[in-house]
């Protein structure tokens, strides 16, 4: 890292491109904006990364994932000017879609996004703007009914697990103050039944 933020390495060049403008170029002058690009490039690195799960201003209600970010600099007569801009898909209906970095907020990053998409509310969820830029539409769709599919049966099946637990509690409880053998085997049972549904899930 070169010690230098953004701000500092664009001062830097700024005075530079102004002297540059009053007097001739020099090769000193060239070299010392050529290692300014390089700390200018080592030191920008994008804050989000494949796969991270982000928010975007002026796409309330949606989700993205980030495809891949790109270091860009524009350079005009006076003036340089550098950012990042990320390549996003959003993760319902796979519409595609550029943002600035100052645009984008993380939501959930790439290691937990899969989970936190499961439990997210799909009711009313915004459609895409455009078809022009959505991605292999027909098999996102698709992609999109089977993902519901999948996240509609986690839901069920957590439902139903808390409830067996519930009332495995209660016969616990009704057994630890009666003694009676009956509740120790409908408790039997229950842990039966859940080792079983643990089965069929690996």
């Amino acid at each position: 890292m070169s010690g230098l933020d953004l701000t500092e390495i664009q001062y830097l060049r700024d005075l530079i491109v102004a002297d540059s403008l009053d007097n001739d170029e020099s090769a000193a002058k060239l070299a010392i904006l050529a290692k300014l690009d390089a700390l200018e490039f080592a030191d920008h690195t994008p804050v989000y990364k494949t796969g991270d799960l982000v928010a975007v201003e002026g796409y309330e209600g949606r989700l993205f994932y980030i495809d891949c970010a790109r270091y860009i600099e524009e350079t005009a007569k006076e003036t340089v000017f550098n950012f990042i801009e990320y390549d996003l898909y959003d993760a319902v209906n796979g519409e595609w879609l550029e943002a600035f970095e100052a645009d984008v907020r993380l939501v959930a990053n790439a290691s937990v996004a899969e989970d936190f998409l499961a439990d997210f509310n799909l009711d009313d969820y915004p459609p895409a703007r455009s078809m022009v830029y959505l991605i292999n539409y027909e098999t996102e769709a698709v992609d999109v009914v089977s993902r519901q599919h999948s996240v509609d049966e986690r839901k069920e099946a957590t439902e139903q697990t808390d409830n067996l637990l519930d009332i495995y509690n209660w016969y616990k409880e009704r057994f630890e103050k009666t003694g009676d053998e009956s509740f120790k085997s409908k408790m039997d049972a229950i842990i039966a039944e859940l080792n079983g549904e643990g089965a069929e899930r690996l």
